[in-house]
């Protein structure tokens, strides 16, 4: 009997003759003491039954390797041969063969101590083991093993990138194209609902000619977060293009109350509003109102209007309620702070 086994995939013959030539170079075993199916002249004597001659030969196997591909799990033999070898060898060492790595080690495999078939160090480690286990007094020294060691990893890794590809899908593989199939069909379904409002909004566009009824028209299909953004983003910039003064008598006319100067206010700034017709007194010399006399302050008076607009009479319950979660205010256009967060003035 042959005292090392080595159990593999027919179709990765080519890797396990390579292997099989770094145990004969590299350690100097005989090749007549080593079992393997697909070689012919070490494997199955003629006319030997072929399940019963594995059995056998387990038996009195001292060390097993199993070279573990992606053709070896999809082999039922190899399945079962990999049982037999669970069940009667005394020492069993799995080599992993690319791209199957210790996550995708199943069966009888899993939980056990495996090794990368193309590691430096744990072909290394195969070696000792391999003296050990078969407690040779005169293995072939450090020099020798280095240098078939290397050339089983030049021709080992090229070999490996021609085995045959099997024809059956790993399990992990398939998982992960459900979860890419499922995220591309949530994907195409997001893009099918976007392209049917698009339509819905451009047929909507067709019949109408006024910007303003355009922009009213595109809110419809907005969500709330949407037109609040929209909508508090066109304030904010209108009131960026005014004097603070007059984004100061904006605020007191929004609450209901008249802007009155006092000393803290640089008389100059109020006239110079006054001149560029964004400003004029009412009753008193210190009270101020807007004027319609500025196109700018008239545009940015309407932005205003439609913000208070959405967030009073439009808006839903749900976006109020997401918006004091998200904010140290409600939305309310009257509030100081709304004003200073949302719209940038200090007021």
């Amino acid at each position: 009997m042959k005292p090392i086994f080595i159990s593999h995939a027919v179709a990765d013959k080519v890797l396990v003759d390579l292997f099989v030539e770094l145990l004969i170079g590299g350690i100097g075993i005989s090749h007549t003491d080593i079992f393997y199916t697909s070689q012919r002249d070490q494997g199955i004597p003629s006319g030997k039954d072929f399940k019963s001659h594995i059995k056998d030969q387990l038996k009195e196997t001292k060390l097993t390797f199993s070279l573990v591909s992606e053709n070896y799990y999809n082999s039922a033999f190899c399945m079962c041969e990999l049982g037999a070898v669970w069940i009667d060898s005394k020492d069993f060492i799995p080599l992993l063969i690319p791209p199957i790595d210790f996550k995708q080690l199943r069966a009888t495999l899993e939980g056990v101590q495996a090794r990368k078939i193309f590691s430096t160090e744990d072909l290394d480690i195969i070696r000792d083991e391999t003296i050990r286990q078969l407690d040779l007094k005169n293995p072939r020294g450090t020099g020798y093993w280095t240098q078939k060691k290397e050339e089983f990893l030049t021709k080992g890794a090229e070999a490996a990138t021609k085995l045959p590809k099997s024809d059956q899908v790993p399990r992990s593989a398939l998982e992960k194209c459900e979860q890419e199939k499922n995220a591309l069909q949530q994907e195409v379904s997001s893009i099918i609902k976007e392209k049917e409002k698009i339509e819905h909004i451009n047929l909507a566009l067709s019949k109408v000619k006024d910007s303003a009824a355009v922009a009213e028209v595109q809110r419809k299909f907005n969500t709330d977060h949407e037109t609040f953004q929209e909508l508090c983003g066109d304030a904010k910039d209108r009131l960026s293009e005014l004097p603070l003064i007059v984004r100061k008598v904006l605020y007191a006319q929004f609450n209901g109350e008249a802007f009155t100067s006092d000393d803290s206010w640089d008389l100059t700034d109020l006239e110079s509003a006054r001149r560029e017709g964004f400003l004029e007194q009412t009753e008193g010399a210190n009270a101020y109102t807007t004027s319609t006399k500025s196109k700018r302050l008239t545009a940015c008076k309407a932005a205003l209007e439609r913000l208070a607009t959405f967030l009073e009479d439009e808006s839903t319950p749900e976006f109020h309620k997401d918006f004091e979660n998200n904010n140290d205010t409600p939305a309310e256009i009257k509030l100081a702070p709304f004003w200073r967060k949302h719209l940038g003035v200090k007021v």
